[in-house]
């Protein structure tokens, strides 16, 4: 894996916590649905001001990294454009997390933009610690049905509907 020899101890780290939030989402699925909210909730804030401050760092840090075509991506117009770019994941995941952290209806939703965020990212490769963020995103899936959100027939608005 490109880059793997000198991120080799945070992307063990990383892994190993994807590993670990999968088997708490089984045994304990509150605690991993509230530590997802802090993942969330942290990485938007984190972005948020890296950002501002200093988004170059994005290109810099994730293009060698991922696969052909988002490396293209990445150096063509999210480079022009990395504040902005960056701007929106943040605010993405600071909704993800304030849904997982809503509950009821809201968790599934929440849930649904954490598997999509996590499984996107993952292409990134050693930058996204993969496939750590294959374990999250089936963790995050895992605490959820464990919460009893995924199945629900909850509608975002009007009625309830019955189940069959």
């Amino acid at each position: 894996m490109l880059g793997i020899s000198q991120h080799i101890g945070p992307w063990v780290g990383t892994n190993v916590a994807g590993l670990v939030l999968v088997l708490l989402g089984f045994a304990y699925p509150r605690l991993t649905r509230w530590l997802f909210v802090t993942l969330f909730a942290g990485a938007g804030v984190f972005n948020a001001f890296t950002a501002l401050h200093a988004p170059e760092s994005y290109v810099e840090g994730f293009a060698k990294l991922a696969v052909p075509a988002y490396r293209s991506f990445i150096e063509g117009p999210f480079a022009q454009h990395a504040t902005a770019f960056v701007l929106s994941i943040a605010l993405g995941q600071v909704l993800v997390a304030a849904m997982i952290a809503k509950g009821e209806r809201w968790l599934a939703r929440g849930a649904f933009g954490a598997v999509v965020f996590l499984v996107a990212i993952s292409p990134l490769g050693v930058g996204s610690a993969f496939p750590a963020t294959l374990f999250m995103a089936l963790a995050m899936s895992v605490a959820a049905i464990q919460n009893g959100s995924f199945f629900e027939s909850e509608p975002l608005h009007g009625e309830p509907v019955e189940a069959d």
